[in-house]
């Protein structure tokens, strides 16, 4: 087999034709070191390469340490996948609401506060959604949410643990809070 039918040999191994070119070197097993390989140009300005010579053909020269050799065993194996970073999907995802407290009340007449979540479990998810009253109010990849001007009232929040895509993995239980302020008509004179 020449270097010629060596790199055919090779371009249909990669075209996903295994089995023919197992086939190919195991019927010609010996390489001839002196064959010579001719580059002609074509007038459409492609490449043809032939061990023919012919007129106004370029010889190419090849190293000894350019023999492309490949065993038969090597052409009919199959890549193996790469590994994934990604994690398992047996993943189990949680979040608990560590402050405020369930009906806790806050008194703060600026309307300042303050929620906190976390993932006791290890699986790490990237972010954070805080719903208030059944409204997205803040995301972050830190858990904390610092929110200021929250009107007086009662207050209903969660926090959903999000994915990179935006997919629901956990969610909190839902908690009420109630924020206090002191009465603008109550004269303090």
């Amino acid at each position: 087999m020449n270097r010629l039918c060596l790199a055919i040999t090779l371009s249909i191994a990669s075209l996903g034709l295994a089995a023919q070119a197992s086939q190919i070197v195991q019927a010609q097993q010996t390489v001839p070191e002196e064959k010579s390989i001719f580059k002609v140009k074509l007038a459409d300005g492609s490449y043809v390469f032939t061990d023919k010579p012919q007129a106004q053909a370029e010889q190419i020269t090849f190293a000894n340490q350019t023999q492309n050799l490949v065993p038969a065993a090597n052409l009919t194996s199959s890549p193996k996948p790469l590994s994934s970073s990604a994690p398992p999907s047996t993943a189990t995802y949680s979040v608990k609401l560590l402050s405020p407290a369930d009906e806790e009340t806050i008194r703060n007449n600026a309307g300042n506060i303050t929620i906190e979540a976390t993932q006791p479990s290890k699986p790490y998810a990237p972010r954070y959604r805080l719903l208030l009253d059944g409204k997205e109010k803040a995301t972050n990849t830190s858990g904390k949410f610092a929110l200021k001007g929250v009107d007086r009232g009662a207050h209903q929040f969660q926090v959903i643990l999000i994915g990179n895509k935006g997919k629901t993995l956990a969610s909190s239980e839902v908690r009420t809070l109630y924020l206090h302020q002191a009465s603008v008509l109550i004269n303090n004179n």
